[in-house]
């Protein structure tokens, strides 16, 4: 019998930001849960850019296609 591959869950805190500034990402704000993989081992995707400003990884804007690590929320480097 092979092992089924569960699927992940992520919810996303809403977040505002004062005009010109900005927030960490961390995993209070991006929790997820993957009963297959380790948190180490997970990677985001970004999918689609903010309609008004910028994802950062440690100052480096993040475009779609543009990945970071659980990780790098742990380590406070996401903008």
């Amino acid at each position: 019998m092979s092992a089924l591959c569960q699927v992940p869950t992520m919810s996303v805190r809403p977040v505002r930001v004062a005009y010109g500034g900005s927030v960490l990402l961390t995993p209070d704000i991006i929790s997820v849960t993957d009963a297959d993989t380790e948190l180490v081992d997970l990677i985001f995707t970004i999918e689609l850019e903010p309609r008004h400003g910028n994802v950062t990884n440690d100052e480096r804007r993040l475009t779609e296609g543009s990945q970071f690590t659980y990780d790098d929320l742990v380590n406070s480097v996401i903008r």
